[in-house]
């Protein structure tokens, strides 16, 4: 086209262009054509017709140039009509930003409801998001299983560590396979410096990382030759906790830590990838070899056609001729990312329904709001219809006024949802995490998005939808509706008494799932627990397995801290404990047979969880005992071994007979010698809270001693940590404290989700009963204002205050009632959600039904009260004297 001069001109002036229909290019064509053609004669000397000859051969294809300037016109016209648009858009915006300015209180109730759904929303669903949609930051997260074994009862069997390799190299089905600690995580005392934290520990296998396909964020991850013995001690920091602990310093690689359990120094090589979190709740990774003994389970790889299922049971072929004194039963394969976020999904989705619920009630709500200013409004635009303007034109600016609200309420929303997610994930990453992942938790745009378009769409329908109805009304009548008559309005108040039945239908499941939560989370604050939580004070002794070489060292220092600290004022008796509470069933759980009358092994194998205590365990711990005694100073390290035994694995270890004096052994602790019952106590429930588990009490002298210790006080335990610190340093400077907690705060730890899956449900439900109300009252309101002229006739013909009021408030259960109706059918189809985090409650639990319906009947009586007064105080002469 640069061979065109002439045509060149015009391409540089669209605006001439845009003058140019299509019925005119030839004619420019042809001028520029003539134009050229004449340049030529007077440049070369040509005659005409060569001239035009070459200035046909110069401006090549005319077709294209043809096709050229059609595109530019219709790009030009395209352009206007865009520009047209935006201005309308803005004119629009304008309009409604007035009619807004002129309802103030409409426009911040909306934008208040829109905001608080939003906010929820948004939290909820980035939450959600992070936590069970985003992908683990690991190598094909989708060919990760972990196994382990089983025996007993379902009871988790772990590998020995020197096994792991061994098991991989023989396996088939598994392409790589690492090792983690068989317990999960365990808090031990870490100290930076001077500075002591609680962190929870996991050990894991040198080629962890390698297996999991992970990157590191800072430095390098573990590697096998950190994983043997006289390796250099290192670990790896998790990301959430070098952001928190560290305050994301770089320079953290390289320092040195403290870990007081095995008296050695470790240093810091690197820091894991956003979001791993796995073992769940592990702080900090470091290697089996060099963080202590422990048993594995594990975490592998698959090769390529095999299955998880076809790894367990490889894993229980090659196990079972291993450990035969193990029993074991068989074994188990999961997929990695349930093991990571399988237990926090039920409450999560729970919730994110919850907040959707919520989310989808202020949308109806403000539709309300919408459906009752368009009624208001009809006359203005009957007006504005019999000036000529369209159905579009007076459905345009009603758009508008919704497009602002949602933007002024998801601006609000963004903001209130960011103030939520903080207070959440700083809930989330407290000492009692409720949720993996917490690390990645934050206002993502996805969830924001989808819920803007979900309420924009929800309110645009609701807001210009009625006038679908009122275009197509012929004008007249509506310009003589009297709105106080009621003429014309059934229509219309049935459209918004529908929609505040929707939300009675919305908020009644949300009620009723609350209500179940809170039930839930009652019977379990209020469980019997086996044992005194009051007063009881569950710590550690922190010292260095370096300084006491010999287990006769180990124990003597350990039987003279026990003296003094018992010697403090404020402290009734002391023990040691095994472990701290709710590790849950798996940890310290040892098989067990039974001796039958012929003296040798009756009855089939049994795991329970063992305790191992002092003469004063059961005093300390507040734990009854039923039959015989307890373990007493005579239960030493040489004398006949002896066993207590709980209610619950006395009637399994011994159905109908008398568990005094049964004999127990216990194939993995010693494959000869016999145990003697000795006791019965009560069931407890220290190793889980939502169920008692059955127990095997034994001496601490005949088992080893952990350090871990338990204070029976008479005060606040808590502030006896000092004393108590000072009592073991006089024993012993190389001796600490660390991790004392009282027994309430070990409880916070299983009741953290419920509480705040309880909290947060509860909310949910208070704040769309509250908008429930406000949109019965708005509807109830309406109602009496256009039956206005009624109410006046039926007061003058003799009707009393409280049967005008009596019919108002009818109206009202009535809607709310039919909501409920479907409301409860529901809640019972959404029961299943909530089934998966109650306790001892049914999902159709009457009291909780009971309590949502009755509550929705106050919340609708209260909202009706006030027009239901105004219709009281109507004026018969005024009403009639206006008609």
């Amino acid at each position: 086209m640069s061979r065109i001069p002439g045509l060149r001109r015009v391409f540089q002036f669209p605006h001439r262009t845009a003058r140019i229909v299509a019925a005119d290019v030839d004619e420019e064509l042809a001028f520029h054509l003539d134009l050229r053609a004449a340049e030529l004669m007077a440049e070369r000397g040509l005659n005409a017709e060569a001239a035009r000859a070459e200035a046909l051969r110069q401006f090549g294809d005319l077709e294209e140039a043809r096709r050229y300037l059609r595109a530019l016109d219709a790009r030009t016209e395209s352009a206007a009509r865009r520009r047209d648009m935006l201005e309308t858009l803005v004119r629009d915006l304008r309009f409604a930003f007035r009619g807004l300015r002129r309802a103030p209180l409409l426009a911040i109730t909306a934008v208040a409801i829109l905001a608080l759904g939003l906010a929820t929303a948004a939290a909820m669903l980035s939450v959600s998001d992070a936590v069970l949609r985003r992908p683990l930051p690991v190598a094909d997260a989708g060919r990760l299983v972990v196994l382990w074994n089983l025996r007993g009862d379902n009871i988790e069997h772990g590998l020995l560590p020197q096994q792991v390799a061994p098991f991989a190299r023989d396996s088939r089905t598994l392409r790589a396979v690492a090792g983690y600690a068989h317990f999960g995580v365990y808090p031990f005392p870490l100290y930076d410096g001077g500075r002591p934290l609680v962190l929870p520990q996991g050990r894991v296998t040198g080629n962890f990382f390698d297996v999991l396909g992970a990157r590191p964020a800072l430095g390098r991850l573990l590697r096998p030759e950190d994983d043997v013995p006289g390796a250099p001690g290192v670990l790896v920091l998790s990301h959430d906790t070098w952001r928190r602990a560290f305050a994301g310093d770089p320079r953290v690689v390289g320092r040195r830590l403290h870990l007081a359990s095995v008296g050695r120094d470790f240093t810091v090589v690197g820091v894991a990838p956003p979001g791993l979190d796995f073992p769940v709740g592990a702080a900090y990774w470091a290697p089996l070899a060099t963080a202590g003994p422990s048993t594995a389970d594990l975490v592998g790889r698959l090769a390529p056609g095999r299955t998880p299922r076809e790894a367990a049971a490889e894993l229980y072929a090659w196990s079972g001729p291993r450990a035969p004194e193990a029993h074991l039963t068989g074994a188990h394969a999961a997929p990695f990312g349930d093991a990571v976020v399988g237990a926090s999904r039920p409450t999560l989705v729970v919730l994110t329904a919850a907040a959707g619920l919520l989310l989808l009630i202020a949308a109806v709500n403000v539709s309300t709001l919408l459906v009752l200013r368009t009624t208001a409004r009809a006359r203005e635009l009957a007006v504005r219809r019999a000036l000529g303007a369209r159905p579009w034109d007076v459905a345009r600016p009603l758009a508008a006024e919704c497009l602002l609200l949602v933007l002024a309420g998801g601006t609000l929303g963004v903001l209130g949802g960011a103030v939520l997610l903080r207070a959440f994930v700083a809930t989330a990453s407290a000492r009692v995490p409720v949720v993996p992942r917490a690390d990645l938790i934050g206002l993502a745009p996805g969830p924001v998005l989808l819920a803007l378009g979900l309420t924009l769409g929800a309110v645009l329908l609701a807001g210009v939808l009625p006038v679908r109805s009122l275009v197509r009304a012929p004008v007249a009548p509506t310009l003589r509706l009297d709105a106080r008559a009621g003429r014309g309005t059934r229509g219309r108040a049935r459209t918004r008494q529908g929609l505040v039945a929707a939300q009675a239908a919305l908020a009644l499941v949300l009620l009723a799932g609350a209500g179940l939560l809170v039930r839930s989370l009652a019977k379990l604050e209020r469980v019997d627990h086996g044992y005194a939580p009051g007063g009881l004070l569950i710590a550690q002794i922190t010292m260095s397995q370096a300084d006491y070489t010999t287990a006769p060292a180990f124990r003597g220092v350990l039987a003279r801290a026990y003296a003094r600290l018992r010697a403090v004022p404020g402290v009734t008796s002391v023990t040691p404990v095994l472990i701290p509470p709710f590790l849950g069933a798996t940890v310290w759980s040892w098989p067990t047979v039974v001796r039958g009358p012929d003296g040798g092994t009756g009855g089939a194998v049994q795991s329970f969880p063992v305790e191992a205590g002092g003469a004063e365990y059961f005093r300390t711990m507040g734990v009854p005992i039923r039959r015989g005694r307890g373990i007493t100073d005579a239960d030493g390290e040489h004398a006949t071994p002896v066993v207590v035994v709980s209610e619950a694995a006395a009637r399994r270890l011994f159905p109908g007979r008398d568990p005094i004096g049964q004999q127990l052994r216990f194939p993995t602790a010693d494959s000869t010698a016999w145990w003697t019952v000795v006791g019965v106590a009560g069931d407890i429930r220290y190793r889980s809270l939502r169920e008692a588990t059955p127990t095997l009490y034994l001496s601490y002298q005949q088992v080893g001693d952990q350090g871990e210790i338990a204070l029976r006080t008479t005060g606040d335990p808590a502030r006896l940590v000092p004393a108590l610190r000072r009592a073991l340093a006089e024993v012993d400077p190389r001796l600490g404290l660390w991790d004392a907690r009282p027994m309430g705060d070990y409880l916070a730890g299983p009741l953290a989700v419920p509480r705040l899956a309880t909290a947060l449900a509860a909310g949910f439900g208070l704040v769309a009963a509250v908008l429930v109300g406000l949109g019965l009252y708005g509807v109830t309101a309406a109602a009496v204002g256009e039956r206005t002229r009624e109410f006046g006739v039926r007061s003058a013909l003799g009707a009393t205050p409280g049967a005008l009021r009596s019919t108002v408030l009818r109206q009202a259960l009535a809607v709310a009632g039919a909501g409920a109706v479907v409301g409860l059918a529901g809640a019972w189809g959404a029961s299943r959600l909530v089934r998966a985090v109650l306790y001892d409650v049914s999902p159709a639990d009457p009291a909780a039904l009971t309590g949502a319906v009755a509550l929705l009947v106050v919340v609708a009586l209260a909202a009706a009260y006030g027009p239901a007064r105004r219709a009281t105080r109507v004026d018969p002469a005024g009403a009639l004297r206006a008609e």
